[in-house]
């Protein structure tokens, strides 16, 4: 996509996974209907769409994406509004630089998190790496066409009173520290309320911080799972734009699994579950020649 002097770049199956969401979550601005019904996205476009939940709407976007390429220039695009906060969002992202931020755990890991933990929703991500439809994210005003909630540090309590989430902010000390407090803070509500709630936080096993320190020591601890830099990877930030969306952890990665008791008893962290995990972190790990490119 290009506006002037500017342009920025994505992959065929990540437009297709961002014009779902942007269909969910403003479907009088979105894209044509594909011939698939496109009724939820479950699983990451940029990933992989085979055998994927959402697999054959997403592959549908791809098709209608490269119609919609091949079209006249003559033709108005029905795709437009769409087009026009894809690019604002994407520019967002690539004005940050920073893709190392924007990392997210890999699919495999994610398997684990929503069938052993029941996670639903992602505390921070954004409309580009997030796995689950339901997110927060750091900018609302671009993101929000693509179905943020906003930033998880100004959703109000009521929204995260239940439930079970995954919080893996970005590796930034101050925004970890603060994630952690407002997990506390959550726990402690939903414990005086008697609610289910449950967290994994995923952090850098940065044992300096106080949100390492604070979520070593809470009450709400069930289980804490750490894994060794050379045993795991990310998705990369720019994967959107990249054939390889792995990329090594330059750090060891700590997943502190918090619950209220009720939560505890509801999604157990137990031994099985620390197992499979692992397993699914090992997968993560992205190939050599991959890491040569």
């Amino acid at each position: 996509l290009r506006c002037g002097r500017h342009f920025v770049k994505v992959g065929h199956a990540p437009y297709a996974k961002l014009a779902l969401l942007h269909r969910r979550a403003m479907p009088a601005e979105g894209a044509p209907e594909a011939e698939a019904e496109a009724a939820a996205v479950e699983a990451p476009a940029w990933w992989s769409t085979e055998g994927s939940p959402g697999g054959a709407e997403i592959e549908a976007e791809v098709a209608g994406a490269r119609l919609s390429a091949q079209a006249s220039e003559a033709t108005p695009d029905p795709r437009a509004a769409f087009h026009q906060r894809l690019f604002a969002l994407l520019l967002r992202y690539k004005t940050l630089r920073g893709h190392g931020f924007h990392a997210a755990i890999a699919p495999a890991v994610w398997r684990v998190l929503t069938s052993r933990l029941g996670v639903g929703f992602e505390a921070f991500a954004s409309p580009l790496n997030c796995y689950l439809p339901t997110f927060g994210s750091g900018f609302s005003d671009v993101d929000g066409a693509f179905g943020s909630s906003g930033s998880f540090f100004r959703l109000k309590p009521a929204q995260l009173a239940s439930g079970s989430s995954a919080c893996n902010p970005p590796f930034v000390h101050a925004i970890l520290d603060a994630a952690a407090a407002r997990v506390e803070e959550l726990l402690a509500a939903a414990a005086a309320a008697d609610a289910p709630l449950s967290f994994a936080f995923i952090m850098p096993g940065w044992k300096e911080t106080r949100a390492h320190a604070s979520l070593s020591a809470s009450p709400f601890l069930r289980r804490a799972v750490l894994v060794a830099a050379a045993d795991h990877g990310f998705c990369d930030g720019a994967s959107h734009q990249r054939a390889d969306p792995l990329r090594a952890s330059p750090y060891d990665t700590v997943v502190f699994v918090l619950q209220t008791e009720r939560g505890s008893r509801k999604w157990p962290a137990d031994g099985r579950f620390e197992a499979e995990l692992r397993a699914a972190f090992a997968a993560s790990v992205p190939l050599a020649s991959a890491a040569e490119r």
